[in-house]
């Protein structure tokens, strides 16, 4: 997606370490004068800090709402993150990194407009995740797809296709065997974006029949990214030397032959004063199982993953896993078992087991 007047658009999931191999292929490619994200376009000096020495992920920024009732968003990194990866190669080659999605400020001011249309009775409102706190990521999915009840109803249901046609048990292993395991220069990137193409087309008109106000706020935050890709571009960098990360959802309508947001559009939308922070995050809310919409089922498994990438021994990271886990157990107390389920008795084969 990529000629004489576009930027490169790459589409990823959220936690994705395939994507951040392939993405870092990419900018070392390229070498882009401007690396533009999806994320709250206000966090100015907190995207640096995000990779300054002694910051170690999980790690999230956190906006809330100046006034009551306190609102919350949550921006969630892991290192294999391929947001904080970018932000990580933007910072070591001088290269402009911006966040490039709707102001916190907007986005909490629309989502309480939400909110009161839902106390309101109306059942197309989306209701909070993760005890009361709504997260960019958590209001949507690893792909960036709705996660409204109803827009999600449609995901799923282009999930559980794609998987019953695959012949996997479920989506998750339809996709790491799809995308976390491809690591053919290129392949993920053509892949992800005729993924992305074809759930769209499936999804959207779902989406704006069932919940039409998230489509309607998915339209805001994609016009508004056009509108700051724009800018990007209109301040003199070469289309041909920027790099536009976002969640594979969004890919396909940040084209520039898309309107972008206007100066008197972006005057009417609605405001609330927002502070933001990091905070150490941890596994387990970057985790799928804590209701985070965009985590995954083994977030330390995954990282594990990145880093076989990195040094080229993916082949590696099965017997590395089992091992952890062993260890982990072996930590917590629990007797380690032989191939045919009998319990190691005998010092010399413990020995052997702890070696």
């Amino acid at each position: 997606m990529n000629g004489a007047r576009e930027p490169h658009f790459f589409g990823i999931r959220h936690l994705s370490p395939a994507g951040s191999y392939h993405l870092l292929a990419l900018l070392d490619e390229v070498r882009p004068t401007a690396v533009l994200i999806e994320g709250p376009s206000d966090a100015g000096a907190l995207a640096s800090q995000l990779v300054a020495r002694g910051v170690v992920p999980p790690v999230a920024l956190l906006a809330y709402t100046v006034q009551l009732p306190v609102r919350t968003l949550l921006y969630p990194f892991a290192e294999y993150s391929p947001e904080y990866q970018a932000l990580r190669w933007a910072e070591r080659n001088g290269s402009q990194a911006e966040f490039i999605d709707l102001p916190t400020g907007v986005s909490l001011a629309l989502n309480a407009l939400r909110h009161e249309r839902s106390a309101e009775g109306d059942p197309l409102q989306a209701t909070d995740e993760g005890g009361g706190i709504e997260s960019s990521s958590t209001a949507h999915t690893a792909d960036g797809m709705p996660n409204e009840p109803e827009a999600g109803a449609a995901q799923k249901d282009f999930y559980a296709r794609v998987a019953e046609r695959s012949g996997e048990p479920d989506f998750e292993s339809y996709w790491e065997r799809n995308f976390e395991h491809r690591l053919r220069h290129g392949a993920y990137r053509q892949s992800i974006s005729r993924f992305s193409e074809e759930m769209r087309a499936w999804t959207a008109g779902e989406e704006r029949r069932r919940a039409p106000h998230e489509a309607a706020y998915n339209e805001i935050r994609e016009a508004y990214m056009r509108r700051k890709i724009s800018d990007t571009l209109v301040g003199g960098h070469d289309p041909g030397r920027v790099v536009v990360l976002t969640g594979a959802y969004h890919t396909s309508a940040l084209a520039a032959s898309l309107p972008a947001m206007t100066d008197d559009e972006l005057a009417l939308l609605p405001r609330v004063p927002t502070k933001m922070t990091l905070m150490p995050y941890s596994y387990y809310k970057l985790s799928s199982h804590s209701g985070y919409g965009a985590g995954n089922a083994a977030p330390a498994y995954f990282e594990l993953m990145w880093r076989c990438m990195r040094q080229r021994e993916l082949d590696r990271l099965q017997a590395l896993y089992l091992s952890s886990v062993a260890a982990r157990l072996r930590e917590g107390g629990h007797v380690p078992f032989d191939g045919f389920g009998h319990r190691r008795r005998a010092a010399g084969r413990r020995a052997v087991l702890d070696a």
